[in-house]
């Protein structure tokens, strides 16, 4: 039963274009609907693909904590630092630390500057949040050793 719904959806979702298929993406992902990720990846719809006011699938995972989602894009090849603010950035803000972890770890890039703001560096340190700054201590000691 779940395949042949699974098959429709491909079905339907083909017929959409590129641009339903990834709108389709990044409402699942800020879900954390892993299956639905997986069918529409599988299908070929593009996982850094933009829509929804600038979304990528990765940063609407991280924007919503979704860890699992968020692991899955990740592992699939979705780009870590792609987005007007990238996906630590929004994972950061919303306070998701188990997400922000995995993305540094995962090498997202900590002083990427999104629109000419402050780095992700800048804004923990002036958040004052004490597991993301020992966090952001430990990651930038590693890079300069």
């Amino acid at each position: 039963m779940i395949r042949r719904l699974a098959a429709l959806v491909v079905v339907f979702l083909t017929s959409c274009g590129d641009d339903g298929r990834v709108k389709a993406l990044i409402e699942a992902a800020g879900r954390g609907d892993i299956v639905q990720m997986s069918i529409l990846i599988d299908a070929g719809t593009n996982i850094n693909g933009v829509a929804l006011e600038h979304w990528t699938p990765l940063t609407r995972a991280a924007h919503a904590g979704q860890l699992e989602a968020v692991r899955l894009l990740v592992v699939r090849g979705a780009d870590l630092n792609r987005g007007a603010v990238t996906p630590l950035h929004w994972a950061a803000f919303r306070g998701h630390l188990r997400v922000a972890k995995f993305l540094v770890e995962s090498g997202a890039r900590l002083n990427l500057d999104p629109r000419g703001k402050a780095s992700f560096v800048d804004k923990v340190r002036s958040y004052g949040e004490g597991e993301l700054m020992t966090l952001v201590n430990e990651v930038t000691a590693r890079e300069k050793s």
